[in-house]
């Protein structure tokens, strides 16, 4: 179950300790470093899959009709400008399945290295989001959209947009305490506290200091944003 992953993980994560956190030097901390050849060719697929597909053409359609995409420039502006930001929109509004594929888009356009990863509170949620944002996008899961939850996972060497339970976020903090391959990290539902979600929260603090290049999105659809970005010293948030 959800509650026996977070007792396991939290368990494990303690026991284990991150020590030393500030002890590797920057340098180590860079991302993996990817030819201009197959940035160019992943933007020449999506631009084939934009023009040619059948089903991301219908999809797109639906997508366009959702509160978030209205605001797509506008939060990808905030998003690469800032190191953290809080995005607050009622249930419903497209946040979950969109922001990753604004940031995929957008990267993959301007031919630009990326690795996402969205934490999702339960294990249901992760796969059947997952699931969605590949049929948006017109692919198989486990291609360019994956997921990974305890036990199970579905993803390929082509996988830059992961769907994960918190607990496996952070179990990977374990052994990779500065998500060096990680260029977006999206937080979805922090208005849902656990263990599990304040030590990521808090551990997400020290990674920040190295990490300067990692861009943090924090979502909920209920929290009060302002109140929320105050107390953690987050700036900007974004209502929409």
């Amino acid at each position: 179950s959800d509650d026996e992953e977070e007792k396991h993980t939290t368990s494990t994560f303690t026991q284990g300790g991150v020590s030393n956190i500030y002890e590797e030097t920057k340098k180590e901390q860079k991302g993996k470093t990817v030819s201009k050849d197959l940035l160019q060719r992943a933007k020449e697929e999506l631009d084939s899959v934009r023009q040619n597909s059948s089903k991301y053409q219908k999809m797109l359609k639906q997508r366009k009709k959702l509160p978030v995409y209205k605001e797509k420039d506008r939060i990808m502006k905030v998003i690469n400008e800032n190191q953290v930001i809080v995005l607050a929109g009622e249930t419903g509004s497209g946040k979950t399945t969109q922001i990753g594929q604004f940031i995929l888009e957008s990267c993959t356009d301007s031919e630009k290295y990326f690795n996402i990863i969205c934490t999702q509170p339960r294990r249901l949620a992760a796969t059947s989001v997952a699931q969605r944002v590949a049929d948006e996008r017109g692919q198989n899961l486990g291609d360019q959209v994956g997921y990974s939850i305890r036990l199970e996972s579905k993803k390929s060497a082509k996988t830059q947009l992961m769907f994960v339970t918190i607990g496996v976020l952070v179990r990977r903090l374990q052994n990779d305490p500065f998500l060096k391959d990680i260029t977006h990290l999206l937080v979805d539902e922090i208005h849902e506290r656990s263990i599990q979600s304040d030590f990521l929260l808090a551990m997400l603090k020290s990674v920040l200091v190295v990490r300067t290049d990692l861009r943090v999105v924090l979502m909920s659809a209920t929290i009060n944003a302002s109140l929320f970005a105050s107390s953690n010293s987050v700036n900007p948030w974004l209502i929409f």
